[in-house]
Order: structure tokens, then C-alpha cells, then sequence
């Protein structure tokens, strides 16, 4: 019977305009980039309110799009032993801030809701001493902490993080350009 039930809600959740739209954008993301072990994780995240007018900016997401792209071609070329990933970030209503899904492009990783209690905003801008304030771009450097078991390689965790830039405003985020990334990295 629960199964039954589950198959209910499931059901019906997949046939509502939201269920709808949901599985109509993630089905579009067939160029999502495959994560492997790495010594360390380049994470660029984009923190955005989807009722901000300078976050959902056509200009402002274009430049992150470029700037993702940038940053994963010159760096992969550059600095093949790091991860790059692209990680959306929303203290919005998550309803709202799926319909931006499908305006950025080589996405990793999404979180979505839950106000500034956000996980990820909680721990990356608030317990840093930052502002409530959108849109905001991070790069963050992790340290993977990997264990080799014969031939296969196990992902274990993170070890240091750091935020090597913290861009706090419209204007920051365009005039920042993906080799100003790579030169941090050096």
C-alpha cells in the first residue's frame, strides 16, 4: 500500500505545472560536466534571489555563463589536477528560482529555499561575517580528501576551504573575468 501511495503522490507531483516544469528543465541538462577525484575543487558559486532585478539581469547571467566556461576551458588546460564546478545558490523560494534553471549553462550543483538559512549561505557568507545582500559570486578552493584502494580512488570529504574571492555587487561580478580566476589560483 505505501508503495501505491508513493506511486500517488509521485504521480500526481510529476503531472502539476511545477512537477511539469521541473522535469522539463532537468531533462535539458544533458551537458552537465562529470566530476572527477581531483586534489582540489575550484567551486565558483552564483548567489541569487530570483525576485532581485539585478540577479535575473539578462546581462548579469550571460557574464556568469562566460565566466564559467572561461574558467573551466582555461583551467582545465592550465590546472588539470583541480575540479571546476559551477554551484546556483537561492535564497528565493525555490518554485521561483527553478524557472532560472534553464538560463545558466554547465551547472554542478543547485541549492534552493529556505532563506538565509540555506545551508550553503548559512556556512559560506554568514558564518564568514558576510552580508544579506544579492547578487553575490564566490570562488572557493577546497582540499579533496581522497584515499587510493588499489586502482580505484575514493572521495572522502573536504579538508581546508577558502574563499580566494568574494564579489558582492552587479558591477563586481561582470568586471570579473575568467583569467582573474586562473591568477588566483597561481
Amino acid at each position: 500500500m505505501l508503495l501505491i501511495g508513493s506511486f500517488i503522490v509521485g504521480k500526481l507531483y510529476t503531472e502539476s505545472k511545477i512537477g511539469k516544469e521541473y522535469i522539463r528543465i532537468l531533462s535539458s541538462f544533458d551537458n552537465v560536466t562529470n566530476i572527477r577525484v581531483a586534489k582540489n575543487d575550484i567551486n565558483i558559486v552564483y548567489v541569487f534571489d530570483p525576485d532581485c532585478v539585478y540577479c535575473t539581469n539578462k546581462e548579469i547571467v550571460t557574464h556568469i555563463n562566460k565566466l564559467v566556461r572561461d574558467v573551466k576551458s582555461m583551467g582545465m588546460k592550465k590546472y588539470g589536477d583541480y575540479n571546476y564546478k559551477f554551484i546556483l545558490v537561492s535564497n528565493g523560494n525555490p518554485h521561483s528560482a527553478i524557472s532560472y534553471l534553464r538560463d545558466f549553462t554547465l551547472l554542478d550543483e543547485i541549492s534552493f529555499g529556505n532563506g538565509w538559512s540555506n545551508y550553503y549561505l548559512s556556512n559560506m557568507i554568514l558564518n564568514e561575517g558576510g552580508e544579506k545582500s544579492t547578487p553575490q559570486l564566490l570562488i572557493i578552493e577546497r582540499d579533496n580528501n581522497t584515499v587510493q584502494h588499489g586502482t580505484q580512488i575514493f572521495f572522502e570529504g573536504f579538508n581546508n576551504e577558502r574563499v580566494l574571492k568574494h564579489l558582492k555587487s552587479m558591477a563586481e561580478i561582470i568586471n570579473f573575468e575568467g583569467e582573474h580566476l586562473v591568477k588566483l589560483i597561481e
